[in-house]
């Protein structure tokens, strides 16, 4: 599917006959749970993480969940892996900042991790100091390295 441009497939198993198409087709490619009802209508708000139980899931859980019946991994539970790769790789100053990033990852969403949100976390992380921020992480190459350096582990297999 990739290959053809779709990055997911807009599958919902639901009775087309009861239900009304129109509110079924709004939904593409959330980042999680928590942003379908955004997308969809409020008679199918939640309706398709409920499901398989994974409101607090990214939507790559509940993929591998519909695709291949994985059990669905909280954003808390990808969390706490990841601090396991980022404590082993990670100095004091930056574990410090990344445990910032992923309370923001567990409450907010996937969303949190983009790019874009980099510079409002330091912000808000470090009071608008940028100096602050540059003292305790280093330059703002390192400091964009380290924010995406980690993320590797929040989807890792499990070894």
């Amino acid at each position: 599917m990739i290959l053809h441009g779709i990055e997911a497939p807009n599958i919902v198993h639901t009775n087309t006959l009861t239900e009304n198409t129109a509110d079924i087709q709004d939904i593409r490619a959330p980042s999680s749970c928590k942003d379908w009802p955004r997308r969809a209508s409020a008679k199918n708000k939640w309706r398709r993480c409920k499901i398989i139980d994974a409101e607090k899931s990214d939507l790559f859980d509940v993929l591998a969940h519909v695709a291949y019946a994985l059990p669905p991994i909280t954003r808390e539970e990808r969390a706490s892996k990841a601090k396991l790769g980022i404590n082993s790789q990670s100095n004091s100053k930056q574990k410090v900042f990344l445990d910032f990033v992923l309370s923001h990852y567990v409450r907010e969403g996937v969303g949190e991790l983009d790019q874009e949100k980099l510079t409002p976390l330091l912000h808000l992380k470090y009071n608008d100091s940028n100096k602050d921020a540059v003292a305790d992480l280093g330059r703002p190459e390192d400091i964009g390295l380290v924010f995406w350096g980690f993320q590797k582990y929040l989807y890792q297999p499990a070894a």
